[in-house]
């Protein structure tokens, strides 16, 4: 196990292995790991600060269901991985070190689920298990160069999972290889509908406008590349939501993520770190200042709204569900997934942090599927001079198997295109 004095560029927080004698069942072969908020048995967790880490210091008598489930269908854990910082950057770091990103030369590999795509993009795993509130699976997955999915809410057990943002938290996939996510996620979510594998693709225009230009040139490449195996068309945001300015409105609700984090966190934060506003106080500055954002953010969202007895808070989440049954009802009616840049651009160099402008465009690309509760599959499909790149696809809710099956489908007929020089 890693301490926070032997830094290490490591994925893994603990290695354990722990399996179920059960060699024939559905993903016997396979091996994984866990980011290290998710209880293993016989393995301590880790929220990636060592003081929370030494207070909360005990070994997990059994693993969560959702893990447990893994191990009796025959796959085998080899224990936990690092995470972010309290799970709350965009980089990856935290007291422990950071975990390499293999696809990009000093590259960060970005958070929270750092260890679990480090771990799969280096082939240490055939698949990682981490967690996801605000883009926590889908940021390092597209920095990495691998597939992930962010399942529907509540689908999958959040139970022996430290808590993060309860409103958003998911427990999600990381694998190298897309046959796998979709065997995995059919052990999962095996009770899921089956749909019609045929689906069109609605490309949400100002999705594709918050990547710089020459990544939107890269994926308007990859989207002409498809354009012979499913039918695409593009569409306006509005149109989506039957409503004008829907965009600013979801850029507006994502401040609910950080108001339910900042309502999990600060009563531990600040009885056991007073300082941690300070320079010199044991946490980074890129989590610092997401830690001040989200206090600011909290105060914001509890004040009523002008004219109204509803606080801002209440206001937003009534146009959030109101926003989810149109676009459910849209995308069930059409037959349809959405696509969207999964990130703005690739992996920033380890020196050459996010700009506040960036930062807002990624959550601003992540917060959808966030916030409306839907299932998302990052594709890796996009091998840019500079790094990976990725596309998501995003449906209705407890459509997972459906979207991983076609993510298949659709890589098989890319690459067979390819082979035939189409």
């Amino acid at each position: 196990m890693i301490t926070s004095d032997n830094k290490t560029n490591s994925p893994f927080f603990e290695e354990k292995c722990v399996m179920h004698p059960n060699p024939m069942s559905e993903l016997h072969g396979l091996h994984f790991a866990v980011k290290s908020i998710i209880s293993v048995a016989g393995c301590l967790r880790s929220f990636g600060n060592q003081l929370w880490d030494y207070e909360h210091r005990q070994t997990s008598e059994s693993s969560a269901p959702c893990v447990q489930k893994l191990l009796e269908a025959g796959a085998i854990c080899k224990g936990t991985l690092q995470s972010s910082a309290f799970c709350f950057d965009l980089s990856g770091e935290n007291s422990y070190g950071m975990p390499r990103n293999p696809k990009v030369e000093r590259g960060v590999v970005g958070g929270s689920s750092s260890g679990c795509a480090s771990a799969v993009s280096q082939g240490l795993v055939d698949f990682a298990f981490g967690t996801d509130t605000g883009g926590s699976i889908r940021i390092p997955a597209s920095y990495c160069g691998i597939w992930s999915l962010r399942p529907t809410y509540r689908s999958i057990s959040t139970q022996g999972v430290i808590p993060v943002g309860p409103a958003t938290d998911v427990v999600g996939l990381m694998a190298a290889d897309v046959k796998i996510l979709h065997r995995v996620t059919k052990v999962l979510l095996g009770n899921q509908a089956s749909l019609p594998a045929q689906r069109k693709l609605y490309i949400i225009k100002e999705m594709m406008d918050l990547c710089a230009p020459e990544y939107r040139q890269q994926l308007e490449e990859k989207l002409s590349e498809m354009a012979p195996h499913v039918q695409l068309e593009k569409v306006s945001i509005d149109t989506l939501f039957d409503q004008s300015g829907a965009l600013a409105v979801l850029q507006d609700a994502s401040n609910l993520l950080l108001h339910d984090t900042w309502s999990h966190l600060s009563p531990w934060l600040e009885k056991n770190i007073a300082d941690w506003q300070l320079d010199n106080s044991p946490i980074t500055k890129e989590v610092r200042a997401n830690l001040k954002l989200a206090k600011e953010m909290a105060h914001a969202l509890d004040q009523q709204v002008q004219d109204s007895e509803k606080t801002l808070k209440k206001s937003l989440e009534d146009k959030v569900a109101a926003y989810k049954d149109r676009l459910c009802h849209f995308l069930k009616s059409h037959q349809a997934f959405l696509i969207i840049p999964t990130v703005p651009g690739v992996a920033p160099k380890c020196d050459e942090p996010l700009t506040g402008a960036q930062v807002f465009q990624t959550i601003s690309l992540t917060c959808l599927a966030s916030l409306l509760g839907l299932p998302q599959m990052q594709m890796p499909l996009i091998e840019s001079p500079k790094g990976p790149l990725g596309l998501s696809l995003i449906s209705f809710p407890d459509s997972d198997i459906a979207l991983t099956a076609f993510g298949e489908h659709l890589h098989q007929q890319m690459i067979l295109r390819k082979k035939l020089g189409g």
